[in-house]
């Protein structure tokens, strides 16, 4: 199976309803974590309303609109961006919303679901989740028992939405993980 069928696997899960979480506030999203660009997307998010339909991290019966803080959501920005130029063609409502605008609110959006999961810093993480690409301490993750072994393999997660997730299509996250690899080491590589 090529990746990009196993990436569109991924999105129909993931859009299909995951995982409901626990209610999110402001409070509960370490805002430390947000990149610049995020917060200045959180601002779009606060000045357009959007939190009038979808939801971040609780369920809703009001609204059909998706969780904005779905894991999903966490493995990139172009996928929010994209939806947010082609609004159209969704349920979504008419949104009048500059380039710009929709870049930073897609890094908001994009980061929502790690923010909720404060983890352990870059330089002390030794895994990296595979849902949500968030640093993971193998050793918490072991004593949270957050972990799955696929094909031998041991994958490690901040957070029982991403573990259920990943036990839903591990193939796909699976590739995505190694195709998010080879990215990473490209960009690094000179």
């Amino acid at each position: 199976m090529s990746g990009k069928k196993l990436l569109i696997g991924a999105l129909i899960v993931s859009l299909a309803g995951l995982v409901s979480c626990t209610k999110s506030t402001d409070s509960e999203i370490d805002m430390a974590s947000l990149s610049e660009a995020a917060m200045q997307g959180k601002e779009v998010f606060e000045r357009h309303e959007c939190i009038k339909c979808h939801a971040m991290g609780e369920a809703r019966s009001d609204t059909s609109a998706p969780d904005l803080s779905d894991p999903f959501l966490a493995n990139d920005s172009m996928f929010v961006e994209v939806h947010l130029k082609f609004a159209e063609n969704t349920k979504m409502p008419p949104i009048e919303l500059t380039d710009e605008e929709v870049r930073l609110l897609s890094h908001y959006v994009a980061q929502l679901h790690r923010a909720k999961h404060p983890s352990v810093s870059p330089e002390e993480a030794d895994a990296f989740c595979p849902v949500c690409f968030a640093p993971v301490s193998t050793e918490q993750a072991e004593k949270d028992r957050l972990y799955v072994t696929f094909l031998d393999e041991k994958y490690y997660f901040e957070c029982e939405e991403c573990e259920k997730a990943f036990r839903k299509a591990p193939e796909a996250f699976r590739e995505l993980m190694k195709m998010r690899q080879k990215a990473l080491a490209a960009a690094e590589s000179p």
